[in-house]
């Protein structure tokens, strides 16, 4: 299987807009075609990032986003806090 790191970008641009390439690559990582990978370093930019005053969404929008980003993390495999680095995504 593939194992990929996604840009926070791609994984908010996912969220927010649900018909676009990068919520295809969501929806490869959610179905477990491809595996994602993240460190908790990367988890909480994803967090912080979605939240932000700018993108202007609503606090239930901002709730279901959250318990989608709580999927990813469990279906993710996590890494060491201290980089994404080519032995970070490893099982077990």
């Amino acid at each position: 299987m593939i194992r990929v790191v996604v840009d926070t970008n791609i994984i908010v641009s996912a969220l927010l807009q649900p018909l676009g390439p990068p919520a295809q690559v969501f929806f490869l990582a959610i179905s477990g075609s491809i595996q994602l990978c993240m460190s908790g370093n990367v988890y909480a930019e994803y967090e912080e990032v979605i939240r932000r005053p700018r993108l202007r969404r609503d606090e239930n929008v901002i709730a279901a986003i959250a318990a989608t980003l709580h999927t990813i993390r469990e279906k993710a495999l996590l890494g060491q806090a201290h980089g994404i680095h080519p032995g970070m995504c490893r099982s077990g």
